[in-house]
């Protein structure tokens, strides 16, 4: 009785919201890194979150960080170990294990002195008791060092001069990123962040906006051929979520990971259940949500794609499906998908598996042209039409089709769709 109430509710509820003219509305947005993205400044990306913001999108997801040659999180040279307060007034013992090690800068907020207790540093990285406040946080020439050869654990005494909120450590990296625990504070471990990273800047100022970040994981090019391992490729997105949670997992708008592994239900359909349930059950042991973004044929007969979800959903444990539109290349499709999506919708919600449509805000002019941004007139329309049948709607993709930053076409849709925005009773 209360689960038909229930329905009834939110079926009252729908109605309501049309009365009241709401509109279907974007909610977040997949974000394409490439390498021409790699070297802009942090400014760059405060600006694209501030843009996102502006339009209520308020979700990221970052299509993949790793390949087969190469690794997002893998930029920095520079890191940083912080120990959150309180702190008290007085003596406390920043203890290191690494080595070789180089330590650039000591910071906190108050006033403060500190002592290397032991060892010596290196010959030509020795401490003058100010290299690692004087604010100089990268250069060699404002840092202490210790090489492999130095004995013992480095002790370095910190003396705040009032209680602080936090303690940081800076340190170079030459090699191997050290493990967390063999830098400690009062013999507690902190929280470690990349410096000058890419994906730290990103979540770092996603963070300050309320708006959640879903990290990729690793796509191997071969993902499309016949010498595709599985068994290789599972192995490869451990190592990236067990780095990604070694880097990022400190920050709590870190929602979850996105599997950029595509396919068709048409395609390869048996073997690709086998490795998506695989990789989702060694995925569980991170404790987050796992997410993937499918496409389809219109093609295959609804019955037959029905089938095969039916047996996915009920093999593979994962928590959001978002399915592709395919409208950017072909927008006669914006029709046909509406049953498939209703089907797939449905067995989504009895599954208990959220459904967000994977909205294309670009056009091309033939099936395999060069996308450019679409004109807010066909978007509005699959948004209409799309939003009665999933949960939300994301977009892709940001950086190329929406943002304005990107071109004059994408600045367009953007400013079209903040008028839409406003146009919302």
């Amino acid at each position: 009785m209360k689960r038909r109430m229930l329905i009834i509710l939110i079926f009252l509820t729908s109605l309501v919201s049309q009365a009241l003219g709401t509109k279907p509305f974007i909610t977040g947005a997949f974000w394409q890194l490439h390498a021409g993205f790699l070297d802009e400044e942090e400014s760059f990306w405060e600006e694209q979150i501030e843009f996102m913001e502006k339009a209520g999108i308020k979700t990221i997801i970052i299509q993949s960080t790793a390949d087969d040659t190469s690794k997002l999180y893998t930029s920095s040279k520079l890191i940083k170990v912080r120990f959150p307060g309180p702190l008290k007034r007085g003596f406390h013992e920043l203890m290191i294990t690494t080595l070789p090690v180089t330590v650039t800068e000591i910071a906190t907020l108050i006033p403060f002195t500190y002592q290397v207790i032991s060892p010596e540093p290196a010959p030509l990285l020795t401490d003058d008791g100010t290299k690692l406040k004087d604010g100089d946080f990268g250069s060699i020439f404002s840092a202490v060092g210790w090489t492999k050869e130095a004995k013992g654990p480095i002790k370095i005494q910190i003396d705040l001069a009032t209680e602080a909120d936090y303690i940081e450590a800076y340190f170079m990296v030459t090699g191997t990123i050290p493990e967390l625990d063999t830098i400690t504070l009062d013999q507690k471990t902190g929280q470690l962040f990349l410096v000058n990273d890419i994906l730290t800047t990103l979540l770092t100022n996603a963070k300050k906006h309320q708006i959640d970040v879903w990290l990729g994981l690793k796509f191997s090019d071969t993902w499309w051929g016949n010498d595709f391992k599985a068994e290789k490729e599972i192995a490869d997105n451990l190592l990236t979520v067990k780095a990604l949670e070694k880097y990022y997992g400190q920050f709590d708008n870190l929602k979850g990971y996105y599997l950029p592994h595509e396919f068709r239900p048409d395609w390869r359909a048996k073997e690709n259940t086998v490795f998506f349930k695989k990789l989702c059950e060694e995925l569980r042991q991170f404790n987050r949500p796992l997410a993937i973004a499918p496409f389809f044929r219109v093609e295959m007969p609804l019955k037959k794609h029905q089938s095969f979800w039916e047996e996915f959903l009920s093999e593979v444990d994962f928590d959001i499906l978002m399915l592709q539109d395919g409208i950017g290349s072909d927008y006669s499709r914006l029709e046909k998908i509406l049953p498939h999506y209703q089907m797939v919708y449905s067995l989504c919600q009895r599954k208990g598996i959220d459904f967000w449509s994977d909205v294309e805000v670009f056009h091309t002019d033939s099936p395999n042209g060069v996308g450019y941004p679409a004109s807010f007139t066909k978007v509005k329309q699959q948004l209409e039409k799309q939003a009665p049948f999933c949960d939300r709607l994301v977009i892709f993709d940001w950086l190329h089709y929406m943002s304005p930053l990107s071109n004059s076409k994408a600045k367009d849709l953007y400013s079209d769709y903040l008028a839409y925005l406003g146009n919302i009773d």
